[in-house]
């Protein structure tokens, strides 16, 4: 009977304690299920690269657009659209007949001067015959004041003729070929009116494109890229960044593109609080090139500092720096219990959208970057698989 009572005993206490095992496990498992839920990532070790892309169409490097004269006419047109021309070769001759009067008045009005010399010589030669000291002081000033006048009139006759000659014929001022003639025999050009357009093929075509400060700090001017061209067909020709210049505030080039987006860690704002950029120039002098195409180009840079690589979109940051939540791992007797604990970097160089980690972290470190919900620093948390 005793016997059957220690069984008895033994027996329920063995049970009570399975079952308060079991009820501890499914707690512990039901906490567990409640818990947020966290996905995580490890940092890679890897060589970061700076992407810097653009685009732009392609424009002739050497373009020269030439006036005419204001009330000058068109005599004749020597050169059409699309026309090959050499340096001094006439392209449009010009008339002016209110020139050509103006020219004509100044050189019968020295013809007359001339005449009216010959009669201050007779007075002269007069008042010498009679010996009359002031009769030939006066004759002589006159004859001095006659020369004076001639030199003047003789230096405008001259100037007026060279300028006719030099609006008489515009001339191409390079090799190279007419994109625009504006110019018809008879018009009479206006000021600053742009009669013929002339491009120099052999100085090659150009684009531009933005990127941030820090990305064009990568490039050197006479580096060599693949352009990509889109025009009637698809080319890849080989370009030269022929300047890297400061942006206006109104912002230049035909195209635009770059790398390093995302937050500015590095303090590099510009005074009004957007980024520093420059404008970079790529110049094509490959004879396929027509002018009009679309051109793009992609550069890759290895950064100069390496670490671990993380998403920027993980960095977090408070008063004390910048920090990733990272997963922590305690063990116990019902197995082992993660926390969200933050992680404080030193972080390095960034591209469009990653960063080098200098400090802070392992690579075995595992970075939380999804949360079920918003995490504080020592939350409990359930790993993703």
């Amino acid at each position: 009977m005793i016997m059957t009572k220690q069984r008895l005993a033994g027996l329920f206490f063995g049970l009570f304690f399975l079952v308060l095992g079991g009820l501890t496990l499914f707690s512990n498992t039901l906490q567990t299920a409640l818990l947020p839920k966290a996905v995580t990532e490890k940092p890679v070790k890897k060589a970061l690269e700076h992407r810097i892309t653009g685009s732009g169409v392609l424009v002739p490097r050497l373009k020269k657009d030439l006036p005419g004269y204001d009330g000058w006419q068109v005599a004749e047109v020597h050169a059409s659209k699309n026309d090959q021309v050499k340096k001094g070769q006439p392209l449009i001759t010009f008339k002016s007949p209110e020139a050509e009067l103006l020219l004509l008045d100044e050189e019968a009005r020295m013809k007359k001067q001339s005449l009216n010399r010959e009669l201050l010589q007779e007075q002269f030669i007069a008042a010498q015959q009679s010996g009359s000291e002031e009769a030939i002081r006066k004759a002589k000033r006159d004859l001095e004041l006659d020369k004076l006048d001639a030199d003047i009139a003789k230096r405008k006759l001259e100037s007026m003729r060279s300028d006719m000659e030099s609006k008489r014929v515009l001339a191409a001022p390079f090799d190279g070929k007419v994109v625009d003639m504006k110019a018809e025999s008879g018009m009479k050009a206006s000021q600053g009116q742009t009669l013929v357009s002339l491009i120099a093929g052999s100085e090659g075509y150009e684009f531009s494109f933005q990127a941030e400060a820090r990305s064009a700090a990568l490039l050197q001017t006479g580096e060599k890229a693949a352009i990509d061209v889109k025009g009637k067909t698809a080319m890849r020709l080989e370009g030269i960044i022929s300047e890297i210049k400061e942006t206006s505030a109104e912002g230049s080039g035909s195209g635009g593109g770059n790398s390093l987006g995302g937050p500015d860690t590095s303090g590099g704002n510009g005074s009004d609080g957007t980024r520093q950029r420059k404008t970079i120039v790529v110049k094509v002098t490959d004879e396929a090139v027509q002018g009009g195409e679309q051109a793009s180009v992609k550069i890759a840079k290895q950064a100069l500092q390496q670490g671990l690589v993380i998403r920027k979109e993980l960095l977090k940051s408070d008063g004390s720096g910048s920090y990733v939540f990272v997963v922590r791992a305690k063990k116990s007797a019902l197995g082992n219990a993660y926390y969200a604990q933050k992680a404080y970097v030193q972080t390095g160089e960034e591209a469009e959208d990653e960063i080098v980690v200098l400090n802070g972290l392992s690579p075995e470190d595992e970075i939380i970057t999804e949360t079920s919900e918003p995490l504080q620093d020592g939350n409990r948390v359930r790993l993703q698989g």
